[in-house]
């Protein structure tokens, strides 16, 4: 977001309603940062399962990316359940 130099009405307009959009995410965010500093969980983070978002999120790209894009995905999916197996050992 990058407000305009004002020259007239319109601008100075467009720039509030910047403002305005830019502190209801800076707002947001941080009642965000506050609720997990507190210990209230979100109910997304909760229910989610991040190895499964991962490998949905792997079927994706294979569809449409390339092949070296689609052998980073896998590789980096690799690495992370071999990075889990080792925490289960501990």
């Amino acid at each position: 977001m990058y407000l305009v130099p004002e020259i007239n009405r319109q601008d100075r307009q467009k720039n509030l309603e910047t403002l305005k959009l830019a502190e209801a995410i800076r707002a947001k965010r941080l009642v965000e940062l506050r609720n997990s500093e507190y210990g209230f969980k979100s109910p997304f983070k909760e229910d989610s399962n991040f190895y499964e978002y991962y490998v949905a999120m792997c079927k994706e790209r294979f569809k449409s990316d390339t092949m070296g894009n689609r052998r980073n995905w896998r590789s980096a999916l690799k690495h992370l359940l071999k990075y889990e197996s080792r925490l289960k050992h501990l």
